[in-house]
């Protein structure tokens, strides 16, 4: 059959080339009309969880927090396929859906089961439910530059996330804006287990007091330092060191290396950047 397609052709070189121009300018067509991605979509349509329990084993974490998300989201409308990964303090659930034209329906199904699945799990879990876009699908990429390197990274990484990133959010058709890069930093509590003894508390009491300290994850240090333990006149400071420090970062991005990557340098206005810059500092 294929040796009498090419013998064909062979004949009859001018249809060939008609036709294969036809297909071309459908192709290009075609294109035009697709959707406007730089990465394309190539992964399933699907809502990702995390839960954050730190200080707990991979088993434990896989028994307590991953097998009871697992169960509860498999019988949700639309969902395909449920799929959790277990490791030390921290879990993923990945919830493969049927249909990509109902993601967001599915979030908030997801959302809702998860809210009446939550006293089933472990009082210390954080849960994160995914924004309802594609794993491999973005649009812009735009990167905060300081040609005069007055301002740190961790100023860059600051008014990304706290002036830009908000508002960028708030945009109409905007599922989320991921940073990556900069300087990030954490807050270190780190007990004194000699003092612990010597007061005859417990590592559950200091972390007790520095949770409730924490509140809304907005405290600085001094406040948590100098919140009481066990109604009593100890302070957290008495026990451990509170500091803050540099954290891992958690991503790493090159900037206008590849000519295919559409890069976006934002030019920030002076009263963007007044309030995380000094004011003698040139603005990114």
């Amino acid at each position: 059959m294929i040796a009498r397609w090419v013998l064909w052709c062979a004949r009859h070189p001018w249809p060939v080339v008609l036709c294969a121009l036809l297909l071309a300018a459908l192709g290009e067509v075609g294109r035009r009309h697709l959707a406007g991605d730089i990465v394309p979509d190539l992964s399933d349509p699907r809502i990702g969880i995390v839960a954050d329990w730190m200080g707990h084993p991979a088993d434990q974490t896989a028994r307590e927090v991953t097998a009871v998300l697992t169960g509860a989201l498999r019988d949700v409308s639309g969902v395909e396929a449920v799929r959790g990964t277990s490791m030390s303090g921290m879990a993923y659930v990945d919830v493969v859906l049927a249909d990509a034209g109902k993601i967001e329906e599915a979030r908030k199904a997801i959302a809702l089961r998860i809210e009446r699945v939550r006293p089933a799990l472990p009082s210390g879990v954080r849960l994160q439910v995914g924004p309802p876009a594609s794993s491999t699908g973005w649009i812009f990429e735009y990167a905060l530059v300081d040609p005069a390197r007055v301002a740190s990274s961790y100023e860059l990484r600051r008014l990304q996330d706290e002036v830009l990133r908000p508002a960028l959010s708030s945009l109409p058709g905007v599922a989320e804006v991921a940073s990556v890069g900069g300087g990030l930093r954490q807050l270190r509590i780190e007990a004194m287990p000699r003092e612990l003894r010597a007061r005859g508390l417990a590592f559950t009491d200091l972390a007790d007091a520095a949770r409730a300290a924490l509140g809304d994850g907005s405290a600085s240090p001094e406040h948590i330092a100098a919140q009481p333990i066990a109604e009593g006149s100890v302070r957290v400071r008495d026990l451990a060191r509170v500091r803050l420090t540099d954290d891992m970062p958690t991503g790493l991005a090159d900037l206008d290396i590849y000519r295919a990557r559409f890069l976006l340098i934002a030019a920030m206005d002076a009263h963007l950047c007044g309030a995380l810059l000094p004011s003698d500092a040139p603005h990114p």
